[in-house]
């Protein structure tokens, strides 16, 4: 069996220096990015009307949102075989009074039918001219 080699401390040390520096600037870095797009759903979602009803959704339609999204995760992470899957997030927002389901496109700043992304999402990969498949 082969022996770990033990790593100098010149090469830790600025490793271990580097990861103090950084940790302390990156979590509060994160938080604000977290609350800038918490702020942004409020804000289009108070304006946002449903395209089923015509109600708008608000924040009560947010709140519907993540509650789902935790029983959803709730419901997976009792799985242990989903501990290593990305999990994708495509309802945003639930109108309160039709239940129909809105995910979120920053790149217009809107709500859109969570079906229709997820379809977008799903669709198998056209073929390019070609192309080798092998690596899709």
């Amino acid at each position: 069996m082969k022996r770990l080699r033990r790593l100098s401390p010149v090469v830790v040390a600025p490793l271990v220096v580097t990861f103090m520096a950084v940790v302390p600037l990156g979590i509060p870095v994160v938080l604000m990015v977290r609350a800038q797009r918490r702020w942004r759903l409020k804000r289009v979602a108070a304006e946002f009307q449903c395209t089923s009803c015509g109600n708008v959704v608000g924040k009560p339609g947010l709140d519907l949102a993540d509650k789902a999204w935790r029983e959803h995760l709730g419901a997976l992470h009792g799985n242990e075989l989903t501990a290593r899957l990305r999990h994708v997030r495509w309802v945003h927002a639930i109108c309160p009074t039709c239940e129909a389901a809105f995910a979120y496109v920053p790149s217009e700043r809107t709500f859109v039918a969570a079906e229709t992304v997820a379809a977008a999402h799903e669709k198998p990969p056209t073929e390019s001219a070609g192309g080798d498949q092998s690596r899709v």
